[in-house]
């Protein structure tokens, strides 16, 4: 492949690369951002992994010619290869794919070459297990710390709300609102492109550090978690990884140096705690926002697990 043409076939799927389709596709994507069909960050993610492909590409694939699914296999497979977690691996095909769709769509192909490929699972891995819960003391040693008023807001909706990172990451000051008597934050969840969802603030103390941080700040609108000093008259979005970076140092802070507890664990151990507090089932996915059920009964299969070991009921005779 090379960076100033794009090989077309009559039978063969286009090689992503050439100036003006990128152009185009680039436009494109800036149209289904203004269209309100898909986010700024889901466009930016797919042309991010349509460049990976390309960079992949243009010491594998001769210039000029076409890659077929052979070539995507042969991508994903390396990517896997290079230790890349599924769910990375899935975004970046995802960018690829939705280019060759547009491609077919336009005209300029004739062959989806992502067609059937699948980022799959590594074998022996589970989200389970690389995102480990908090225990309470954990939590506790948590809200202990002496933290700024957005950091602190930050983790009350964290462990209160059960929300995702990219659901803060995407909340505006103007998504809090009072619905029948509580305060609720609406949120773009997952694979959605509104926000249409929201999460009850219940906790008092999380009510607090999320209006005494508000009040410090002084905005009557913008994103809800922002850069601490403004550039001109405004305030920046915190990106995700600064949001993931904010709260590994609080964990640091408070001695957790698992790695396996990342920013997610919070909304695990809301919903763990729910649970384990006696939140049903339905009420658990209401709150979770899990499109499937079955998600949320993994929670209930894992506590039920630990609350009712059959270990604990190991007795051997003549042992104390």
């Amino acid at each position: 492949m090379s960076d100033n043409s794009m090989a077309i076939s009559s039978n063969r799927a286009i090689a992503p690369s050439g100036n003006d389709i990128l152009s185009r596709w680039s436009q494109h994507m800036a149209g289904q951002v203004a269209a309100g069909q898909i986010s700024a960050d889901t466009s930016t993610t797919y042309q991010r992994g349509l460049h990976k492909f390309q960079e992949w590409g243009r010491a594998r694939i001769d210039s000029g010619a076409t890659p077929d699914q052979r070539a995507i296999l042969d991508w994903v497979a390396d990517l896997r290869s290079a230790d890349n977690s599924s769910a990375a691996i899935n975004v970046w095909l995802t960018g690829v794919r939705r280019f060759f769709q547009w491609a077919v769509a336009e005209g300029l192909a004739s062959v989806d070459p992502t067609t059937g490929v699948k980022a799959g699972r590594r074998s022996g891995s589970s989200k389970t297990h690389k995102r480990a819960a908090l225990a309470d003391d954990e939590v506790a040693r948590l809200f202990s710390l002496e933290l700024s008023k957005r950091d602190r807001a930050l983790l009350w909706l964290l462990a209160y709300t059960g929300a995702r990172g990219i659901e803060l990451h995407r909340a505006d000051i103007e998504d809090l609102r009072t619905l029948d008597g509580e305060i609720v934050l609406y949120v773009q969840g997952k694979g959605r492109d509104d926000k249409a969802e929201f999460v009850v603030v219940a906790e008092p103390e999380a009510k607090a550090a999320v209006y005494d941080y508000l009040a410090e700040r002084g905005d009557k609108a913008g994103p809800l978690f922002a850069t601490e000093w403004k550039y001109g008259n405004e305030r920046r979005r915190l990106s995700r990884r600064r949001l993931r970076e904010i709260v590994k140092d609080i964990y640091r802070r408070a001695g957790i140096f698992d790695d396996r507890k990342t920013l997610h664990s919070l909304r695990k151990t809301a919903i763990t705690s729910a649970i384990r507090n006696g939140a049903s089932i339905q009420d658990a996915q209401a709150m979770a926002r899990h499109a499937n059920m079955a998600t949320t009964s993994i929670y209930y299969q894992h506590e039920n697990r630990l609350q009712n070991a059959a270990e604990k009921l190991i007795r051997y005779k003549g042992v104390e």
